[in-house]
């Protein structure tokens, strides 16, 4: 059965394959119906993390062929498909799942900017960044037994339970010839994913904290502009290959802003911080201070001087994403005070939440990191 059910899917990404050929070589138009139907026929199977994936790419095709209304909403469809996914998913799996779906954040933010709406940039670009830290860390499955009330993890346990067992019948019916058990077996699918559904939108209700552990879903624009205080400016960037993004956005006001593509902040950044083979490894500076101020300047240029920050923003709050993570960014923006966040929604998160009186004590010493190369 398994059998049978894997030579189907391949033959249908075997089309998505073809579609993503296309979009690669720039051949836009040639790539969207391949696209079109490698999704169809991925909700057909339901099978949520290649339907996610084959939006993503389509509503890539479609921003690239000069449609950003339709590959906004392709890209809420293919953010929909994960937000599901990556909540039932294991650390290990959410991750790589993450990883593999990235392209679509990007996507879904350019597309946005392109009709200029911020509210859609912002979630994009934190959605990007929902659970990306918890899954670094490790621990949210741990988390799951121990804060999750016990009716809400009884009933996502049956949840999932029933939805395993209905995927197992819909494959075993696809892989037949019966077409009357396959459209039951598919009937119990769909009420089986809408039952895990309910159950997600019950943790999200009843259990917000733990939801944001367990199903993490970004914050509105809004709530994140309310828990900013005077003098304070969010700066989210989005690196994308052809074109990056940063949104600025204060208590009163959010700006988006065009950026250089990936390979050349990339480069710049290569500069600044080179490790043993070019890449970013680490915090290690290379080369003389005129060497140094040379690249400051220009990663100044790239990232700082087109956010036209005013005056009277005093402190910087930075949510960086890829190399940038690593960048000196008190050095890039001299006399602000600066401190780096994961995201808008992680800093609403630590502002709501109510900070108690350590009894321990954190101590720093000197570590030997060794002589730099």
């Amino acid at each position: 059965v398994v059998g049978l059910v894997g030579s189907e899917m391949c033959i249908r990404d075997r089309v998505g394959t073809i579609g993503c050929t296309h979009l690669d070589a720039g051949d836009h138009a040639a790539s969207i119906p391949s696209l079109e139907r490698a999704v169809r026929e991925f909700r057909r199977l339901r099978v949520p993390d290649r339907m996610a994936h084959y939006l993503g790419a389509l509503a890539e095709a479609r921003l690239r062929s000069g449609d950003p209304g339709r590959a906004l909403l392709t890209a809420q469809q293919s953010l929909t498909q994960m937000e599901g996914l990556l909540g039932g998913l294991g650390e290990e799996e959410a991750a790589t799942t993450r990883a593999r779906l990235a392209g679509t954040f990007i996507t879904g933010a350019r597309a946005a900017a392109r009709l200029e709406d911020p509210a859609e940039v912002a979630h994009f670009l934190e959605s990007g960044r929902a659970g990306a830290l918890l899954e670094s860390l490790g621990g949210r499955q741990a988390l799951r037994w121990t804060d999750l009330p016990e009716d809400l993890r009884q009933a996502e346990v049956e949840a999932k339970s029933g939805e395993v067992r209905a995927r197992s019948d819909f494959e075993q019916a696809l892989a037949g010839e019966d077409r009357r058990e396959l459209a039951r077996r598919r009937a119990d699918l769909d009420d089986a994913l809408e039952r895990m559904r309910e159950v997600s939108a019950r943790i999200q209700r009843e259990a917000k904290r733990q939801a944001g552990l367990f199903y993490p879903r970004a914050a509105p624009l809004e709530e994140i502009q309310g828990w900013l205080s005077d003098g304070e400016v969010l700066v989210l960037y989005g690196l994308g290959r052809e074109e990056s993004l940063a949104l600025v956005v204060a208590p009163d006001s959010e700006r988006i802003v065009s950026l250089a593509g990936a390979d050349e902040i990339g480069k710049a950044c290569a500069t600044l911080l080179p490790g043993e083979t070019g890449e970013i490894r680490g915090l290690r500076l290379g080369g003389k201070a005129g060497n140094l101020d040379q690249a400051l300047g220009r990663l100044r240029a790239l990232l700082v001087d087109p956010l036209e920050l005013p005056e009277k923003a005093t402190t910087v709050l930075v949510s960086p994403e890829g190399p940038l993570c690593y960048l000196p960014w008190g050095a890039l923006l001299p006399g602000r005070s600066v401190a780096l966040t994961p995201s808008g929604t992680t800093h609403a998160l630590l502002v709501e939440e109510e900070r108690g009186t350590g009894e321990g004590v954190l101590a720093l010493g000197n570590p030997d990191y060794g002589t730099p190369d």
